[in-house]
């Protein structure tokens, strides 16, 4: 469904939470709701919602544990955006409904868990296109500048590129164009009579 949107490119895609579940249709005849059960849910979370502020602190060891999760990969894809800021917010509405202000390392594991959840379903059902579209944008980068074998400025890359005509747009290809600069692809060869830079492959 996002494919082709610009979805992956402007950043609106990570600020979804994606779940998936293996069950079938829901049945055109509902189960009833519990009216009981419902009424003790609400008996407990209607004074959590009325109480006053309070903070929602880690333990040293779940801070760690944290950390350490975070920093196990480079965390660049784009199906790791947002993913370590959702996991804290998941904290900030789980620790106080269990009644608690204080996140141990139990509770730090199952948040980490779904941390690791919610990447494999954005990898599953949410490939984000942006990738594609930069690494696209990089070859065509790539075949202008070997095809003219001259310094060029920015414009004259982008004119012949015409990411305006290309899906993802300028985004991606403005990434794709960084991207070559601190790869050590294009380097930096003089600069044109007005003293705009130009570049080379």
């Amino acid at each position: 469904m996002w494919t082709g949107t610009g979805g992956g490119a402007t950043g609106l895609q990570s600020r979804f939470i994606l779940i998936t579940t293996e069950n079938g249709k829901m049945p055109v005849q509902k189960t009833p709701t519990d009216v009981a059960e419902l009424a003790d849910v609400l008996g407990k979370l209607i004074p959590l919602a009325k109480s006053d502020p309070h903070t929602v602190r880690l333990t040293a060891q779940s801070q760690t544990m944290l950390t350490e999760w975070w920093k196990k990969t480079p965390r660049d894809k784009p199906s790791e955006s947002r993913i370590s800021d959702m996991v804290k917010r998941l904290l900030i509405v789980v620790a106080p409904t269990m009644g608690v202000t204080t996140v141990e390392p139990p509770l730090m594991k199952a948040a980490i868990d779904w941390g690791d959840y919610l990447i494999a379903c954005r990898e599953k059902f949410n490939p984000s296109d942006s990738y594609s579209w930069t690494q696209a944008f990089e070859n065509d980068i790539r075949a202008v500048g070997q095809r003219h074998k001259k310094p060029m400025t920015f414009n004259d890359y982008r004119r012949l590129v015409h990411p305006q005509r290309k899906p993802g747009g300028l985004g991606p290809f403005i990434q794709a164009w960084r991207n070559m600069i601190a790869g050590g692809e294009l380097r930096e060869d003089g600069a044109t009579t007005k003293g705009t830079r130009t570049y080379r492959l």
